[in-house]
């Protein structure tokens, strides 16, 4: 006898041919508690057991579901004589020899169940694109001073065109910073201006060495120059970025300017390369820059230095010990996209 059928209800002024309609409408209800129970449990016997329900709600005909599974009609009515046990109400109304029907409850179980299935199976391919490294969150740490940024764009693009339920996260950070983060776990990966050298626990590749050259303003007196010894700009102001944002960089200034005989007259630090850049013409400076902003400024005036051969590394960084399948994953596409082959 139904659970519920044994409990007290208010008299109501019913009819006796609306009774069936309360009775459907109490072992739907009880259906969706039963439903909940039966999401926690998730087994998998009681799962490809709705499965079977849910092919059968879809022919209404016991024999050619059961052909289609592979099993005897018996077994598949015993699979669904469990299912009603299981949730205390009837699924199929099978008064009609001739013709099977859902009852209420049989339909919402029928809904219930695509619903279930469906979460099941989006879980089951996230899992799996998440061991091929195809979804996930990677944290990029990066000093803008540090690399031509057109390898990074180019695979921060290709990455979210062919992963695109891989969520990078970007953190622009002085190099000594980068470096000391993903030794802590905090960054997945950074690319920076120093070359830390072996390390036990990080890998470390430099993947470039970039030359730093000096750059004026358009106005300036040596704006003509296809090249310039930094002799020549001791007499002018200089705009730098802070040391704290860029230790290599400035330590490769002063070591420049110490050579050509002179210590750099600083008009003003600033917090990033691209401020610098950007203010150099309304300060009337000049400064020196990593070579590869060139393409970024055409409208200043970049000029190779003859009398410095100083070069700043270009490193990419990681924890050995990550076992990130996205991590994985941006390291190929790095690889792929910027043609270096020692990674």
């Amino acid at each position: 006898m139904h659970r519920f059928r044994n409990r007290r209800f208010p008299v109501l002024p019913i009819d006796e041919d609306d009774t069936n309609i309360l009775d459907d409408l109490i072992d739907t209800i009880y259906l969706t508690r039963k439903i909940k129970q039966l999401n926690r449990l998730n087994r998998h016997m009681e799962i490809q057991r709705l499965k079977y329900f849910l092919r059968l709600s879809e022919t209404l005909h016991f024999s050619q579901t059961a052909a289609e599974f592979g099993m005897a009609q018996s077994v598949l009515s015993n699979h669904i004589k469990i299912l009603e046990r299981e949730f205390d109400c009837k699924l199929f109304d099978r008064s009609n020899r001739w013709k099977v029907s859902l009852t209420p409850a049989g339909r919402e179980l029928a809904e219930q169940t695509k619903n279930l299935l469906r979460a099941e199976q989006g879980a089951l391919e996230k899992v799996k694109a998440a061991s091929r490294g195809e979804t996930g969150i990677l944290n990029v740490g990066f000093n803008p001073s540090a690399l031509n940024l057109v390898q990074l764009l180019h695979t921060f693009h290709e990455i979210s065109c062919r992963y695109p339920a891989i969520q990078l996260r970007l953190d622009e950070l002085p190099s000594e910073t980068i470096y000391e983060l993903v030794g802590n776990d905090q960054l997945d990966v950074g690319f920076l201006r120093i070359y830390p050298g072996r390390d036990e626990e990080l890998a470390c590749h430099q993947i470039a060495a970039e030359p730093i050259a000096a750059v004026l303003p358009p106005n300036h007196p040596l704006h003509n120059r296809r090249s310039i010894r930094l002799a020549e700009l001791k007499n002018d102001f200089f705009l730098l970025v802070e040391r704290r944002k860029s230790h290599a960089l400035r330590d490769a200034i002063d070591a420049a300017c110490e050579k050509a005989g002179f210590i750099a007259k600083i008009r003003a630090e600033l917090t990033s390369l691209m401020t610098v850049l950007h203010l150099l013409d309304d300060l009337n400076a000049v400064s020196i820059v990593p070579a590869a902003f060139q393409k970024r400024f055409p409208e200043l005036v970049f000029l190779p230095l003859e009398d410095c051969d100083v070069t700043l590394p270009e490193s990419i960084i990681w924890k050995t010990g990550n076992s990130s399948a996205v991590l994985k994953t941006f390291l190929k596409t790095f690889k792929n996209v910027s043609g270096i082959k020692s990674l």
